[in-house]
């Protein structure tokens, strides 16, 4: 990708310092892009003339077409900032970002971004603009670049979860109560300090990555110390219990250590079968069993010619099982073993397939196990939707998200637990989609 080919023509760079991007559910040629000094913008990947940036007055973009001065500029050592943490979708199709607003912090609050769905959608350009909205939730200070993630699982679909990125983090949870830009009814719990399921103090230093486990709904959290999880139910009620992952020795002592103990976590994601990837700051990738008891591969520069045992970034491709690994010395991808993804055990069918722009109906989705759970994935990874396969095998998919509006073009991948008893979750099928 030419990286010019995405910027606005009449300038080049719009965003310096990136913290992270997304792409638009609902129209793929939009990417939303953040950063810790320019704001966020939202641009055309195909016309790079088509932006709207969200920035502070001063921006060294304020005279150009598509600039929106959203917030205040900062004053002091903070001056030349505007940090916003890397944009997330939630299930219902609205953006949300965390502010750090240094200067408006007596008492200490967190500044939340809300662009809902519908506004953000009939904002087609910066002067028919709908704006996204601030939310506060006292009792929070914000750091440099903070994580937000909204929650998908079943019930928690309401739900978000920000910690800060600092020496020692905070957790928020915030149920939204459904009205996501409206917070006299949210709920919040806020978890400065946790415990381990030894009762051992947990420090949780710098967190580089927020992960929902799309099967237990379980959160994951990598940081400069290591990996840990918790369940939102027990922070939302206040419980300040996590849990670090033991694995055992097999060295004849009945000793376990702690997973990745004071090794940085990058990122994690799962394979077609449930197994968590692990990208670390020097030990290259680390994948774990879907049940989390055993370390079943260990791949570094030495042992899986990865171009450099520091992983940044990775991203798992169902339809050819394998993973983009992004490392200091370069990008590689690895392509997983057959046995990783069980989709050929089943003749798992979808149809019709493409499903033509004329088409109103559902696709058939069948050869899957009875009571299994599916889930239909956009090509980022983002959930669509999500059921159980009746007695027969099957489930009928009428081609919406989960807010009931036909998905847009694209290619949709169909996962499902269940295809193999020793295995928690694979890619069955794919479907194509026009429009």
């Amino acid at each position: 990708m030419c990286i010019r080919d995405i910027t606005n023509p009449l300038q080049g760079e719009v965003i310096t310092r990136p913290s992270g991007f997304a792409i638009d559910p609902d129209n793929p040629e939009y990417v939303y892009v953040s950063s810790v000094q320019n704001g966020f913008a939202r641009i055309n990947i195909y016309d790079g003339s088509d932006i709207i940036h969200f920035s502070k007055p001063s921006d060294v973009s304020n005279k150009l077409p598509g600039f929106v001065a959203l917030v205040p500029d900062q004053t002091g050592d903070n001056a030349w900032s505007c940090r916003f943490s890397v944009p997330e979708f939630d299930s219902y199709g609205n953006l949300w970002m965390s502010y750090t607003d240094f200067d408006n912090q007596t008492p200490p609050r967190l500044h939340l971004l809300c662009w809902e769905a519908t506004d953000r959608k009939e904002t087609l350009s910066a002067s028919e603009l709908k704006a996204p909205r601030f939310i506060e939730v006292p009792g929070v200070m914000p750091t440099n670049i903070d994580r937000i993630l909204p929650l998908t699982f079943k019930t928690r679909k309401n739900r978000l979860v920000y910690c800060t990125c600092s020496s020692v983090n905070s957790f928020v949870i915030i149920d939204t109560g459904g009205t996501p830009a409206d917070a006299s009814d949210d709920v919040v719990s806020i978890i400065n300090s946790v415990y381990d399921q030894d009762g051992n103090a947990v420090g949780v230093k710098n967190v580089r990555c927020l992960w929902e486990d799309p099967l237990t709904g379980n959160i994951w959290v990598g940081h400069s110390g290591g990996v840990l999880y918790f369940n939102p139910d027990d922070f939302m009620d206040g419980t300040n219990r996590v849990t670090r992952v033991k694995v055992a020795r097999n060295d004849g002592t009945n000793l376990a250590d702690y997973l990745l103990n004071d090794v940085t976590v990058n990122k994690i994601i799962a394979d077609g079968s449930g197994r968590k990837w692990f990208a670390t700051g020097g030990a290259g990738l680390v994948c774990l069993s879907a049940d989390n008891s055993v370390i079943e591969e260990e791949i570094t520069s030495s042992t899986g010619g990865l171009p450099d045992d520091i992983v940044y970034c990775m991203g798992y491709i169902p339809e050819s099982n394998s993973m983009i690994v992004s490392t200091a010395g370069g990008i590689a991808e690895y392509y997983l073993p057959a046995s990783a993804s069980s989709a050929a055990a089943y003749e798992v069918r979808a149809y019709p397939n493409p499903v033509r722009p004329d088409y109103i109906g559902y696709v058939t989705i069948d050869g899957l196990p009875s009571g299994a759970l599916v889930k239909i994935v956009d090509a980022s990874g983002n959930l669509v939707r999500e059921f159980v396969s009746e007695s027969g095998g099957e489930v009928k998919w009428d081609v919406t998200n989960h807010q009931f509006r036909r998905v847009g073009s694209g290619v949709y991948f169909v996962l499902a637990s269940g295809m193999d008893p020793d295995e928690g979750f694979s890619s069955v099928a794919k479907i194509l989609v026009v429009n």
